[in-house]
């Protein structure tokens, strides 16, 4: 889809979340819930054996008049405990299409505390095709946080269990004794993950994949079920060899797309841009793909 389809798209959602759910005299407020995945990593340790992903509900609470957010999250998976803390109502700037809030420290119910928290809340992000096909499901995020905060030695990052990466891809042809190989760029394909936090497993939905500019080259909307999640010393990753992808419609087979290596890796801080390499084997030749993008919307799209 045209980027600035989605940006037109991504605007009139953003402003219709930010009607009120109440209005106190002349302030107009609204709270609402924001699931999302947390990345906790342990920064004592190197290495990403004690970091874990699991999903939490946020409680948002907005004062549009007064221009404040507060945030409480329940029941966080840090370390083997659950905390819950709340972040009192706090200033929050909005710019580049999102709403931002910082807070020092806020307690936890269990007597310690959260520090350096700070907040992005969106809704500036990718959604699949309008005209994706059949067998894509419904899309499941509605507003994207970006969240960071620590607790005792554990750092805690949000991200979307649904979430659409758009960039580039970059395709390298090579077949055996050929020394030439054939290069295609395209900005057309859509990578979608969603995650199933308690298995750590992933669904992959490639939306326009194209792999060259052969005429004859067709554009294929393929899903590929069953990648395994895993944690990383800078993010999360999403892996699988010999992967067998089906038609996103029909859920058919189609072996002659095998994926013989496949891997997703996040590349920010904030858990927002992704790089994505995967090898598929054929008898015209290897095709070598590298995408690097991101499941926001650039902003300046949006001016």
């Amino acid at each position: 889809m045209n980027k600035t389809v989605l940006a037109s798209i991504a605007v009139a959602a953003l402003l219709a979340g930010t009607s009120c759910d109440n209005d106190k005299g002349n302030n107009m407020e609204q709270t609402f819930g924001v699931q999302m995945l947390n990345l906790v990593t342990d920064m004592d340790v190197n290495g990403a054996e004690n970091s874990k992903i699991a999903e939490t509900t946020y409680r948002i609470h907005i004062d549009y008049t007064d221009t404040k957010m507060g945030v409480a999250g329940v029941d966080v998976p840090v370390a083997n405990e659950e905390i819950s803390f709340s972040v009192p109502d706090t200033r929050y700037k909005f710019d580049n299409f999102a709403y931002h809030m910082s807070a020092l420290t806020a307690p936890t119910t269990d007597g310690g505390e959260i520090k350096g928290f700070d907040v992005r809340l969106t809704q500036a992000f990718n959604t699949p095709p309008v005209t994706a096909p059949h067998g894509s499901p419904a899309f499941k995020t509605t507003m994207a946080m970006m969240a960071y905060y620590t607790y005792g030695h554990y750092m805690v990052r949000t991200f979307p269990a649904d979430a659409v990466y758009t960039g580039y891809t970059t395709t390298t042809i090579s077949q055996e004794g050929d020394a030439e190989t054939q290069k295609f760029t395209t900005d057309k394909p859509m990578y979608r993950f969603i995650i199933d936090g308690s298995a750590m497993t992933a669904s992959l939905f490639i939306y326009n994949a194209k792999f060259s500019d052969a005429a004859a080259a067709p554009e294929l909307n393929l899903r590929i079920d069953g990648l395994k999640v895993r944690p990383t010393n800078l993010g999360y990753e999403i892996a699988g060899t010999d992967v067998v992808p089906c038609t996103m419609a029909e859920g058919t087979p189609y072996p002659a797309y095998t994926f013989a290596t496949f891997r997703m890796t996040s590349t920010s801080d904030d858990l927002t841009a992704a790089k994505v390499e995967f090898s598929i084997p054929t008898a015209r030749g290897t095709y070598a793909a590298s995408f690097q993008g991101k499941y926001l919307i650039d902003t300046s799209l949006l001016q």
